[in-house]
């Protein structure tokens, strides 16, 4: 087995702060994500925005999600726009 991360933790560990979109600060939560969304393919990954997904528990489904972004068929990014991050994050 492999040691490290998996190459969507490489692509993504920047994920964490807009300012390495280089769209800057002060845009609106959809600048960020159309930016995210080009630099995520410009990587090399697959990226599905609003993505809709049926969500089943017990192989009965119980609902629909909406998720801001599908990346690689394999993780849920969902897009926050804030001035800074609380003390808990």
């Amino acid at each position: 087995m492999g040691h490290g991360r998996t190459r969507i933790d490489r692509e993504n560990h920047w994920l964490r702060d807009e300012s390495s979109l280089g769209a800057g600060p002060g845009f609106l939560e959809s600048v960020y994500a159309k930016a995210l969304a080009h630099e995520l393919r410009q990587a090399g990954l697959k990226v599905e925005c609003e993505k809709q997904i049926t969500v089943k528990y017990d192989g009965v489904v119980i609902g629909e999600f909406s998720a801001d972004k599908l990346v690689a068929e394999k993780v849920m990014v969902e897009e926050k726009a804030i001035q800074a991050l609380a003390p808990a994050h």
